[in-house]
């Protein structure tokens, strides 16, 4: 690499880097090495090209913020956006011989002398709160000509894991030779934090048989409250198990919450209904090939200290435990390392103190390390609180508030969905206890109505555990529900309405001479449709049954709808030459009836007289033909 300076002017350029990267890797950028947490440097570079030296110089560096813009407008006025959506605060500026720094936590102005003319301080508490840094040049110095100035801050980036995958943080700051009359901008480095990721790999088999591996199963990929809203945000869908029983779920964010959810279950199986969560983890690389290092004088080494203070009324509900852990950390950077850890339990006063000595005061950078104590969770309802520091000790504060719990439950509808139309829009949910006093006292109720997604639940939060040393039991009792019976199972309630049903008559009726032809049938078929629609289900008449039957314990309303009534028609299975009418409605029956006209011929014939043409005149005017049938 190499740089170009402009000639005849002081030169500025900012860099940034890890901070546990050396002094070569700085650059305009990270790339995408960091993520949220990392220790990070900046540089401020200035180089004086021009033909004089430099005995005025002021820099306003502005730290990025979300939604910042530069500190210097362009040739319109416009102050345009840096870009930035999240924070590196400040943890230390390096000392310059040359230089005076100062400190603003006042909120970053929209123009450069609001800015510039901001509340300006030599020391801050707490860095973290710097939003802008002034370096002045001292009086009485001076940039050489060709001379090269370098500034050093130590920031960090904020360990908010809102901060998304590929979002970046823009730094820059501004020089004026005026005494702050005007200013130029210098170009912007950027901090992209970028989060590790890793596959997962699944294996699906028989509970009974893990040897027998499963395929065909399909799977969502949630990432817990990945999405904008905070709700669960889908990253991968429809992701099959291969004929080995075997699903890859590739590129997931390291140190993120997800869950599974099984959509389709293998053939044979009955679906996994829970939700599986798991974290992705960090991959560990194991040591390989040995680092030696040989020291032959002992570090300088230092004590940590602490004790317990018990604020427990003398452990009244009798939760104190007969022994804690204190676990020691160390600051690493930004990062808190775990160092060691004691059981603690009090001496024969009663008092409660521990001390780990012989650790070394300096890490491998010569910079004296801070120690702290973290206590392990000690449960029933006790709060932590640590105090002091590595000089006077630490002390470990308990104080125990009453513990409580959530009386949670849900609503179970067994009415086909509402199917009758008669759920109602609230039920009431009644909290009794049972302190242990032979007796049952009412403690609160609830108007309980459907959410968003159709689920009825309720709790009842932050309720006491513990009533004089006893442990409550809790009970609900729910307000009659008109048209349903209720079941209670613990704290959730099952409504059942019985749905109402239907009986349908069909009656056939047949005009055909009373089967002159021979051609009626011995059973006719009636199908039976709901809204046009042919259910399957069919009815047999027969001169048994006096050709009379009925479809019974039909839905009275439309399943899947909410109280709409269910239109019942009947059709016929055609009969080979008969024409059918159907008449009446589902109420009242359905009359089926079918038409036949029996077939005809014509039976004609012929007079012969055979008497001489009438010779005698005796032949009649008229003459009757009787037609005779022979069954």
């Amino acid at each position: 690499s190499f740089k170009i300076y402009p000639p005849k002017v002081l030169s500025s350029i900012k860099y940034v880097k890890l901070s546990s990267d050396p002094d070569a890797r700085y650059a305009s950028s990270l790339g995408r090495k960091a993520t949220i947490g990392d220790a990070i440097d900046y540089r401020w570079m200035l180089k004086n090209n021009s033909d004089r030296e430099i005995d005025r110089l002021i820099i306003l560096d502005i730290l990025p913020y979300d939604g910042d813009v530069a500190i210097v407008p362009d040739q319109t006025g416009v102050y345009k956006p840096r870009g930035s959506t999240f924070k590196t605060p400040l943890v230390s500026v390096d000392p310059h011989a040359k230089f005076d720094f100062y400190y603003s936590t006042d909120p970053v102005k929209p123009t450069t002398q609001e800015n510039y003319n901001a509340n300006w301080v030599t020391t801050v508490d707490d860095m973290s709160k710097v939003t802008m840094i002034k370096a002045v040049l001292k009086n009485g110095e001076k940039i050489l000509l060709n001379e090269e100035i370098l500034i050093h801050t130590h920031n960090f980036i904020e360990d908010d894991n809102t901060i998304l995958d590929g979002e970046k943080a823009y730094n820059s700051f501004a020089l004026s030779m005026n005494d702050g009359q005007s200013f130029v901008e210098a170009l912007k480095v950027e901090v992209q934090v970028t989060y590790p990721k890793r596959d997962v790999r699944l294996e699906k088999s028989d509970v009974n048989d893990p040897d027998h591996k499963l395929h065909n199963a399909v799977f969502t990929v949630y990432e817990v409250g990945g999405a904008g809203d905070g709700s669960d945000l889908i990253v991968l869908d429809d992701v099959r198990t291969n004929i080995d029983g075997i699903a890859y779920f590739p590129n997931l964010l390291v140190g993120k919450e997800y869950y599974l959810i099984e959509k389709v279950a293998p053939e044979g199986y009955a679906k996994f209904d829970e939700k599986i969560y798991f974290t992705i983890e960090p991959e560990t690389e194991e040591i390989t090939g040995p680092q030696h290092l040989e020291v032959t004088n002992d570090i300088p080494r230092v004590d940590v200290a602490g004790n317990k203070v018990w604020e427990d009324n003398d452990d009244q509900d009798g939760k104190r435990p007969d022994s804690i852990t204190i676990n020691l950390y160390k600051k690493v950077g930004e990062a808190d390392k775990f160092v060691d850890d004691t059981t603690v339990a009090p001496d024969e006063k009663g008092i409660w103190a521990w001390s780990f000595t012989g650790l070394p005061k300096y890490d491998s950078n010569k910079n004296e390390i801070e120690y702290f104590f973290k206590e392990s969770e000690i449960g029933f309802g006790y709060v932590t609180t640590i105090t002091g520091d590595m000089a006077t000790g630490y002390t470990v504060t308990n104080t125990k508030i009453p513990e409580t719990v959530d009386v949670k439950g849900k609503k179970n509808w067994i009415d086909a969905n509402d199917q009758d139309g008669k759920r109602p829009e609230s039920i009431t949910i009644n909290l009794y206890k049972d302190a242990g006093k032979g007796e049952i006292t009412f403690v609160d109720s609830k108007v309980i109505k459907a959410d968003a997604e159709g689920n009825w639940a309720w709790t009842f939060a932050d309720q006491p555990k513990y009533e004089a040393g006893k442990e409550i039991v809790y009970s609900i009792t729910e307000d009659e529900v008109t048209g349903y019976t209720t079941s209670v199972d613990g704290h959730n309630v099952t409504n059942k309405h019985t749905l109402a049903k239907i009986s349908l008559e069909v009656t056939k009726v047949w005009t055909d001479a009373n089967n002159q032809d021979g051609m009626r049938p011995d059973s006719v078929t009636i199908k039976l449709l709901a809204d046009g629609v042919d259910t399957g289900k069919t009815v047999t008449l027969t001169a048994a049954n006096n050709w009379t039957n009925s479809f019974t314990e039909l839905d009275m309303f439309k399943p899947g709808e909410v109280g709409q009534k269910a239109v019942y028609t009947v059709e016929e299975v055609e009969v080979d030459g008969y024409t059918g009418e159907i008449d009446g409605d589902a109420e009242t029956g359905y009359i089926v009836t079918n038409c036949h006209t029996p077939e005809t011929f014509d039976v004609s014939g012929s007079k012969i007289w055979d008497d001489a043409n009438n010779q005698d005149g005796i032949r009649p005017e008229s003459i009757k033909i009787n037609l005779y049938k022979k069954v």
